[in-house]
């Protein structure tokens, strides 16, 4: 979901929004709005990163059509930390789901399974299963910090299992930590809702686990891992995008070789602004 207003009052435009302007707010306090503002602020990262890596693309295939792909500063991926989509059934998590109501609110994703859902002690779980595979999902829901932790866990007949969590916790009202098995990110929005900074670690052969997790953690604890998240040993890493002073800059370890490209937003100012 990616908004892109302009507000205008009295004849006299405002403050423009950009495309990747944060414009979503969760006053009410719920899960399902925390998920939708974790979505957008994942949103306004790619859609700013990989605007500034497409326009520093082609300045390099205008320069050098026929060579491009051989220069050490052409960046060959897109920007997408977390794409599992088997956390967006959260989105049906309202407050008038029961067990009652879940599988007709989940006919399209159970598959044909059995569908059990509670919301018990502040965690609410839902499952589907049949003879083959159980898969559950458990959310947790913090109000007060405006933050959640969602754990997703497949069991199957054969004896495999996996387990893939995702985490959301705002650590001040426009700062906010992002972790999952492959990525972990901190982003800070303006009072107008634009980036201002944000780091964003993924992984390429290890992952994080919920032993790593951020979800409950103390926010002195939680400072110190937003201090630290650049600080990632380097063969650790697949990727580490930093963005600070319009400037990101681009870290890559995927090849073995460290490549680092820095590329500024004020040279691409324009690939932003709306009507542009």
């Amino acid at each position: 979901m990616m908004l892109t207003l302009t507000f205008t009052s009295c004849g006299k435009e405002d403050t423009p929004l950009y495309k990747d302007t944060l414009v979503f707010s969760n006053e009410e306090k719920t899960l399902v709005g925390a998920f939708t503002r974790y979505t957008e602020i994942i949103n306004s990262l790619m859609l700013r990163v990989n605007t500034l890596e497409t326009s520093h693309n082609n300045d390099i295939k205008t320069a050098t059509p026929e060579t491009y792909f051989n220069n050490t500063n052409y960046i060959f991926t897109m920007f997408d930390p977390f794409p599992d989509s088997v956390f967006d059934v959260i989105r049906k998590f309202d407050d008038e789901l029961t067990n009652e109501t879940a599988a007709n609110t989940f006919f399209y994703e159970c598959s044909g399974d059995s569908v059990y859902y509670s919301d018990e002690d502040g965690i609410r779980k839902l499952k589907f299963a049949s003879d083959r595979l159980e898969r559950t999902w458990k959310a947790e829901y913090d109000k007060g910090d405006n933050s959640f932790r969602i754990i997703y866990t497949e069991n199957s007949s054969d004896g495999t299992s996996d387990l893939r969590f995702l985490e959301f916790v705002t650590l001040s009202q426009n700062t906010y930590a992002i972790q999952g098995n492959k990525a972990k990110c901190i982003v800070s929005f303006d009072n107008d809702g634009n980036i201002s900074e944000f780091d964003c670690v993924t992984l390429k052969d290890n992952s994080f686990t919920l032993d790593d997790g951020i979800y409950g953690v103390k926010k002195k604890e939680l400072d110190d891992y937003a201090k630290k998240i650049g600080d990632t040993d380097k063969s650790f890493y697949d990727k580490l995008y930093s963005y600070k002073d319009q400037l990101l800059t681009y870290n890559d370890m995927g090849t073995g070789a460290l490549i680092t490209v820095e590329i500024s937003s004020e040279i691409y100012a324009s690939a932003f602004m709306i009507n542009a």
